[in-house]
């Protein structure tokens, strides 16, 4: 009897092995590793991950290789940015010797006497992608401002990739010299996680921006300090990277979680592997919700992201100001925070735009106007259909602070007056906040006039109610 069930006992065994490895060899067969020995399900990492060091020394020596064609070029102090008169391989980005996205156009330092020089600093959104230039909403802007009477100028330094703490280093070292008198920081939600990062690899592991970019944090004393400035040497990330946990770096990479990438024996089996990634209750993924370190979320108010981003917005806001410019944040809504805000719900980073308001900083929000609106965007930015209305409302935001008279002694020129007052905005100069407005015209002329002139401030009036007569 005893001799039997020491035999059952070894056939379970025997068959629970082959059972195991039955599942290991399929586990293998459905997934793949590449060349840093992460593995893959489809396009999903399996945990432990592994540092993305080779993908990374691949596309730097394919960027090497190509470094003369390059349209984004590394920079030591923002880690990238758009090289002097480059053309993208598809012949959409142009640049001219400064490295500003335009026709291109050449710029002198200060603006043209009686100009009103407008600076733009951003992402991506900012940049344009995915449109030419004649189809973004920095030219959009410029062709809104010389239509209602303004000479004006827009000067793009948007960069593909950048985030809040990059845009506001570009305004510090390159676009203030030359002298805007306004300068407009595009504010995209996401690149409030873009903050805290410091390898763009870690949190986007499909990137072929691969460089390493500087990082603010917060010292002790409340203030703004950089880490990684000026960045690691291209040829040198990969390296950096292939034991980042040996870097001191590694304390400020957000997007690094250790007990991610830690490696242990049962995780050596693939199949224990694609069941625990799959069945933890965190469902993580490298620049995911929960593949950050240990610390408050990133939409926490309270967070390191909010907070170190909020300070670099205050941070511009003041120093712009400083140099006699007009600081602007214009909030660039991304698809699902119009889906959000259309059902009633506001996205969190609407904190540090309220925020921003507290401290007196001018705000500009397109969302409620786009809030509706189809084809806004071609397939992650803006279309010429939602750069348009972006520009829209900017543009009705600058015109009405040269109408107030905002301009003072220190602008080197003279704005051009309108030759007349616009009715509209002597109607939105009378406008309170819940009161109905309407207005009452009578001719055809008038009547073009509410259409063309009014009809886009009828959202920002909450749906202000206009009535003409017809003659």
């Amino acid at each position: 009897m005893k001799l039997r069930w020491i035999n059952n006992l070894v056939l379970l065994l025997i068959a629970t092995l082959l059972g195991l490895g039955f599942c290991e060899v399929v586990a293998r067969l459905i997934t793949k590793t590449n060349e840093d020995g992460q593995a893959y399900y489809g396009k999903r990492p399996l945990l432990p991950y592994h540092f993305p060091a080779e993908m990374v020394r691949k596309k730097m020596e394919h960027y090497f290789n190509r470094q003369s064609e390059a349209y984004v070029v590394d920079d030591p102090i923002l880690g990238w940015t758009v090289g002097p008169n480059r053309t993208n391989i598809e012949g959409m980005y142009r640049s001219n010797s400064a490295g500003i996205r335009s026709r291109p156009n050449e710029y002198s330092l200060s603006p043209p006497k009686g100009v009103l020089r407008i600076a733009l600093f951003g992402d991506s959104f900012t940049h344009g992608d995915e449109e030419p230039f004649e189809k973004t909403w920095g030219k959009f802007l410029e062709d809104d401002l010389i239509n209602a009477g303004i000479s004006a100028e827009v000067l793009n330094f948007g960069v593909p990739g950048y985030g809040i703490g990059q845009a506001y280093l570009r305004w510090k070292y390159q676009g203030k010299k030359y002298s805007p008198r306004i300068v407009v920081f595009g504010f995209q939600p996401e690149n409030i996680k873009r903050t805290v990062n410091i390898f763009r690899s870690l949190y986007s592991r499909n990137t072929w921006l691969v460089f390493s970019k500087p990082r603010f944090f917060i010292n002790k004393e409340g203030k703004l300090e950089l880490v990684n400035s000026p960045v690691i040497p291209p040829q040198e990330v990969a390296d950096v990277l292939k034991d980042l946990s040996r870097s001191p770096l590694a304390a400020h990479e957000y997007w690094y979680a250790p007990d991610n990438y830690r490696q242990s024996f049962w995780l050596k089996s693939r199949f224990i592997s694609l069941l625990y990634t799959f069945f933890n209750e965190y469902k993580p993924h490298p620049g995911g919700r929960y593949d950050h370190r240990p610390g408050r979320h990133y939409w926490d108010p309270e967070g390191e992201p909010m907070r170190t981003s909020l300070l670099i917005l205050k941070t511009f806001a003041r120093e712009a100001q400083a140099e006699g410019e007009i600081p602007i944040i214009l909030h660039i809504p991304k698809k699902n925070d119009l889906k959000y805000l259309e059902k009633g719900t506001r996205p969190a980073h609407y904190q540090v735009l309220d925020e921003l308001k507290k401290s007196g900083v001018m705000v500009v929000d397109p969302a409620p106007e786009m809030q509706g609106e189809s084809r806004l965007y071609k397939h992650s930015h803006y279309s010429s259909r939602g750069g348009r209305i972006v520009a829209r409302v900017l543009a009705d935001a600058i015109t009405g602070l040269i109408n107030k008279n905002l301009f003072n002694d220190s602008f080197k020129g003279q704005i051009p007056a309108r030759d007349q007052p616009d009715p509209a905005d002597l109607l939105t100069d009378s406008y309170r906040e819940g009161e109905d407005l309407l207005i009452d015209v009578g001719t055809d002329k008038d009547k073009l006039f509410v259409k063309n002139g009014f009809y886009h401030r009828e959202k920002y009036l909450h749906q202000t109610p206009v009535r003409w007569r017809s003659e």
